[in-house]
């Protein structure tokens, strides 16, 4: 009577056991295991190439995918830093599946309208909301940590929203990165396409669990780098003692930087660096605010005076109240075409609306620039407070106050300034452009196409003299063919170090 109950147990036994070593033959393995990788576009490079790999299965049918969030780990919400991994992870991901992944800025989107749905009951939407939301199948989420020798980690993994299931997690390390790295990321890197590391990857776990090995990337013995010569080299394989081999990566030593061209005359350089565009406390068009970056330009010290417009031979301008005609005094009356026509003669530009607003804000990630709320705004700008108050009408002479922090005359009061971008009603349609943007490329009515002025003035109307109208993040709008005593402008140009 035995026997059978001991068949049945023993039979019990093996299906369980074939079960589970199916589950490990048909399931991708999830890795607990750091490995460290020379440079962030390697990592990226890496991650999606095997999340392409696991898409290919025909199980899965080309899933669409979203790539939700990557929380600090130590505050376990999204920073700055998690904006920019995000946004270059999610450009290596559509690189590799352009038809699958979710666009960066429709995630941006879809989070802005949750939080407009339901104010103050999130801080930030659920990950799985969200990847619902964008109609994804799978969803890639996870954290980041700065370690102690300024490596960043990244824990990631990828959950399979129909079977509720992780299909693939894994960490990885490399080098801190620069803010600007989304920009290069998109730059592929000049290397021969390589098998997938993941079968060293197991090699390299099994080192681990024998507590024999360090798992790190061998770097001792790598091979010698030369300037340049070196960048974009495949990793070798060096067999270690125990048979097994290991991946060694190249030296990546970048050359050292070329000398900063000096700014041209009448210009200050503009150091490259991010800012929150926009006013959450401001006028509805200054909203939502962003993060942006601002690659380094030229921008001049002042506004462009009677005396420089008289350089542009085909440069016209027209003439009226509070005119001012003193060489000294800033050009007004001129509408947003000759000013345009006026930077492009001398080989500038006119600036971005970010760059204006960055370079106003001079660095600070307040809502706006310290010298707007302050008691000594009367010493950085003419106002109303100091001229028409006091019967002096019209705009004053330039660079006769103090200077901004980045050595600026007169970007709050005394005229308002043209810059480049059309003017929408708020950044919703343009605040996915994360890294010097140029505004939107065509009008929103397009009869009726108006272009952004900022700055405020010496007095006049649309309060542009009062300190509210001088706030960093004020945005007035007027049509291009507009003449006005309280528009003039300053150029811009490019930096030649920035390619």
């Amino acid at each position: 009577m035995l026997k059978p109950r001991k068949s049945k147990v023993w039979m019990r036994i093996f299906l369980t056991l074939f079960f589970f070593l199916c589950m490990v033959l048909t399931a991708k393995a999830i890795s607990h295991v750091s490995i460290r990788y020379p440079s962030i576009q390697e990592s990226f490079r890496v991650i999606s190439s095997e999340i392409a790999g696991l898409s290919k299965d025909p199980r899965y049918e080309n899933p669409g995918i979203a790539l939700t969030d990557i929380i600090n780990h130590q505050s376990l919400e999204r920073d700055s830093t998690s904006e920019m991994l995000e946004e270059a992870l999610n450009e290596a991901l559509a690189e590799k599946m352009p038809n699958q992944v979710v666009p960066h800025f429709e995630l941006v989107q879809l989070r802005i309208e949750w939080n407009e749905n339901y104010p103050g009951s999130f801080r930030e939407p659920l990950s799985e909301d969200l990847a619902g939301q964008a109609e994804a199948d799978w969803m890639i989420s996870g954290s980041y940590e700065t370690l102690k020798n300024q490596e960043i980690q990244l824990r990631l993994e990828l959950y399979d929203m129909v079977s509720e299931k992780n299909l693939w997690q894994d960490i990885f390390v490399f080098p801190q990165f620069s803010k600007r790295f989304t920009k290069q990321y998109i730059v592929p890197a000049v290397m021969e396409e390589t098998p997938s590391i993941t079968e060293n990857k197991i090699i390299q776990e099994t080192e681990e669990r024998s507590d024999e090995y360090h798992l790190d990337v061998v770097t001792e013995g790598a091979l010698p780098s030369t300037a340049g010569s070196e960048r974009g080299k495949a990793p070798s394989y060096q067999q270690n003692q125990r048979g097994y081999f290991s991946m060694i990566f190249p030296e990546f030593t970048s050359p050292p930087p070329p000398p900063l061209s000096p700014p041209p005359e009448g210009m200050v350089r503009i150091p490259e660096g991010e800012f929150v565009m926009g006013d959450p406390g401001g006028r509805p068009d200054e909203q939502p605010d962003h993060l942006v970056f601002i690659d380094s330009f030229f921008l001049d010290k002042h506004e462009v005076t009677n005396g420089d417009y008289l350089l542009c031979e085909n440069c016209e301008r027209g003439h009226g109240g509070f005119d001012t005609s003193l060489p000294d005094k800033p050009v007004v009356y001129v509408d947003w075409n000759n000013a345009n026509h006026y930077c492009q003669s001398q080989g500038k530009r006119l600036p971005t609306e970010a760059e204006w607003e960055y370079s106003a804000k001079a660095g600070k990630n307040n809502n706006d620039s310290q010298e707007t709320n302050s008691e000594n705004l009367l010493l950085y700008a003419w106002n109303e407070e100091n001229t028409e108050n006091l019967g002096l009408y019209g705009a004053q002479e330039v660079a006769s106050k103090k200077t901004s922090p980045w050595g600026l005359f007169d970007m709050q009061g005394n005229v308002m300034e043209w810059v480049s971008d059309f003017y929408t009603q708020g950044y919703k349609g343009t605040f996915n452009q994360s890294i010097s943007p140029k505004g939107p490329e065509t009008a929103a009515n397009p009869e009726y196409p108006l272009r952004v002025v900022r700055g405020g003035a010496w007095g006049g109307v649309h309060g542009a003299g009062k300190v509210e109208g001088m706030r960093a993040s004020r945005r007035y709008a007027f049509a291009p063919w507009v003449l006005s005593f309280q528009i003039g402008f300053r150029c811009a140009a490019d930096d030649p170090n920035i390619q």
